[in-house]
């Protein structure tokens, strides 16, 4: 019985890994690549990391990225990924890799929804179509090039099952696995996805507490308190190394003391965004929509959404809290337009240190499709069969009104537009189309979809197989639609790859007659489409595209100082001098370099300062003719140390002392629990 239970199982895990490329098969055949964040910021800190990977050391620092970057303490899920450090080990990233380590986090994302689903007691076939519907919904089409975001949405699933699984077992196995999964939503997801579930778990967590103390259930209040809290220290074991490196980052971190209101409040989910239930990626057409294009769509698929709202006529408690948090999510996510936003703002601790409101619409998602899930087993059950008739014939009722409404005030276009079987001609249409004529084109296929399953529904015997398959057909055509707004370019994943093989391998050393070139602004016109340049060519100079919030609020004083900046033109990367500015004549020699050390030999006839353009930061040592020195801050944002006359050898090392000890702890936390299941499936099997 167990081994078939597990064959059915292995074969959804292949049945959904196959669908998850299908549904984007643009990245999976590598026929088209990444755009927008993806390109020019995660590809390039990621090739970073890798190339430090790939030459033998752990990518503490990055000497290229912002004159000098503490890559570790990058909030957006990068050094401390273990995916991403995996690949790494594997090859240098490019585009490629990137796609796949996309790809993973999708297809983990249906596997988080399908387990989830079928852990609340519903059929492998409701699991099945609530895994596709979530990896390919109107958030995960439109948050792709974001990838952290697509990251948590992989994970959140995990957690909330394995909470559910503690509070109803009470067992230390179950509270590891909860801790794991909470570890990877932190480690490699956007930290405002962390904060915001675990609010969820908290206020969760303390309402069942009550319910047991007043059924007078105390040592299972008790127990699952003591195992709660073992959870969250293991979490924190786990994460060190991370929490540390983040912390120690937060005083030269411009969100690090919070944002003003109106930061937080950017880029909400509009209320006109709420046609995409029903009309997917219609949002994206229109211009009037004052949001980021990533915060459009809200499709769940269209029988997702009719089941969800034929599920509300009968509401259990499970379902009652679901739906009270999915609502909240909703609300929240709508920013300025309700007070729920701005009062989690000024009472919830760490809301106020993140952006992009319109991204909390990925819990009322994931709510939605939980509820719909009850409705849909009972469908597949054969029960509830006139409640669904009923939404069908609602759903073409108010697909006939839309068809006639976008039809009547559709703009008269002169000139046909013509659909090229090209990347570029498929842009071009999607361009020029009108918002009226596109959400024409949505409501025909809609009618179409909606029309086959009332034929469906109006036969005796129904066949699940193609129920099932319809599903999974609503939800692929609309994510194939959506994919050109927001997830690939034109341009092929080949193209990019080339580029970023084109530059130099390794760290090779700096030319220390090469300017620094303090003058050069960034201008988005002249940067390639395939990323920017400065990332990739191993040359240190002052980068004025700023792509990252993690990021030294230093170096933006520095970049907003055009003084200094003119009186440092033609400086280089190290030099010389008696103040910050001149540059005293000296013989300067660079004896090695690698990301997180520079050693120089250096010949001057007078005490005088040695100057490093790279960021200042505290974890630096200076270690001058074999003592350490003390290093200061010069030219507002980067470092100097004083040296001797006469010969002089210079080592530059990057040690975060604080970050070593908590790697050291988080490795032997981990190999403890490896070890724990190890013995446990051991004892086990000796027990049976």
């Amino acid at each position: 019985m167990k081994t078939l239970a597990s064959n059915k199982y292995f074969k959804d895990l292949v049945l959904l890994f196959f669908l998850t490329l299908i549904v984007y098969w643009p990245l999976s055949s590598n026929f088209l690549s990444l755009k927008n964040d993806a390109l020019v910021q995660y590809l390039a800190f990621r090739y970073n990391l890798s190339e430090a990977v790939q030459h033998g050391y752990w990518p503490f620092w990055s000497p290229y990225l912002y004159t000098g970057f503490p890559i570790h303490a990058d909030i957006q899920g990068e050094v401390w990924n273990p995916l991403v450090l995996f690949l790494s080990l594997i090859s240098k990233y490019d585009m490629t890799i990137l796609q796949w380590e996309v790809l993973i986090y999708l297809y983990l994302s249906a596997i988080g929804m399908y387990r989830l689903t079928k852990y609340l007691g519903l059929s492998r076939t409701t699991a099945i179509c609530c895994g596709v519907a979530y990896m390919s919904c109107g958030y995960m089409t439109d948050s792709v090039s974001v990838i952290p975001w697509v990251a948590s949405a992989a994970f959140i699933p995990f957690v909330i099952m394995y909470f559910l699984r503690l509070l109803q077992s009470l067992l230390l196995p179950s509270a590891l696995k909860f801790s794991l999964s909470l570890s990877l939503l932190f480690l490699c997801g956007y930290p405002s996805f962390s904060i915001y579930l675990n609010y969820i778990i908290g206020i969760s967590f303390i309402v069942w507490m009550i319910n047991q103390v007043k059924n007078g259930n105390k040592t299972s209040a008790l127990k699952a308190l003591i195992h709660f809290g073992f959870a969250y220290l293991f979490f924190l074991l786990l994460c060190s190394p991370a929490i540390i490196s983040y912390y120690e980052f937060l005083p030269y971190y411009p969100r690090g003391s919070g944002l003003d209101y109106h930061a937080p409040g950017e880029n909400p989910l509009l209320p006109y965004s709420l046609i995409t239930y029903f009309l997917p990626n219609v949002a994206s057409k229109i211009n009037f929509l004052n949001t980021d294009l990533s915060m459009r769509n809200t499709y769940i698929g269209l029988f997702i959404f009719m089941f969800f709202l034929d599920s509300l006529k009968k509401l259990d408690r499970f379902k009652t809290i679901t739906l009270v948090f999915t609502v909240f999510s909703l609300l929240f996510s709508l920013g300025d337009l309700t007070p729920v936003q701005k009062i989690s703002y000024d009472m919830l601790p760490m809301i106020n240190m993140f952006r992009h409101p319109g991204t909390i619409r990925l819990f009322t998602s994931i709510g939605m499709i939980l509820i719909a899930a009850y409705s849909i087993d009972a469908f597949f059950n054969g029960e509830k069969r006139e409640g669904t008739l009923w939404m069908i014939y609602l759903g073409l009722l108010l697909l006939i009104f839309s068809g006639i409404y976008f039809i009547t005030t559709a703009p008269s276009q002169r000139n046909a537009l013509k659909i090229v079987a090209t990347p570029a001609a498929l842009k071009d249409f999607l361009y020029h189309i009108s918002f009226q004529k596109f959400a024409l084109i949505i409501c025909v296929l809609q009618f179409i979809f909606i029309a086959c399953f009332l034929l469906l529904v109006q036969r005796k015997n129904i066949s699940q197989k193609t129920v099932i398959i319809l599903f999974f057909l609503n939800s692929i055509v609309f994510a194939w639609i959506g994919l050109p707004f927001t997830v690939v370019s034109q341009y092929q994943t080949k193209q990019v790859d080339t580029y970023i093989q084109s530059f130099p391998d390794g760290y090779p050393k700096p030319d220390l007659n090469a300017s620094i070139e303090p003058e050069v602004y960034s201008d988005r016109k002249n940067i390639s489409p395939h990323g920017y340049h400065n990332f990739y060519n191993k040359k240190i100079t002052i980068q004025d595209h700023i792509i990252t919030p993690t990021l030294n609020t230093d170096y933006n004083r520095f970049l907003e100082n055009k003084a200094i900046r003119m009186q440092l033109k033609n400086h280089p990367f190290a030099y010389v001098s008696h103040d910050s500015m001149s540059i005293q004549p000296a013989t300067i020699k660079i004896l090695k370099f690698t990301p997180n050390s520079f050693h120089f030999q250096i010949k001057t006839l007078t005490k005088a300062k040695f100057q490093l353009f790279q960021q200042f930061n505290p974890n630096w040592q200076a270690i001058v003719n074999g003592k350490l020195e003390a290093i200061h801050k010069s030219n507002i944002a980067f470092m100097s140390v004083n040296i001797p006359a006469g010969k002089s050898t210079i080592e530059w090392k990057y040690h975060p002392v604080n970050v070593y000890i908590a790697m050291i702890v988080s490795i032997v936390s981990l190999l403890t629990v490896l070890f724990y299941f190890v013995f446990e499936r051991k004892r086990l099997r000796t027990y049976e």
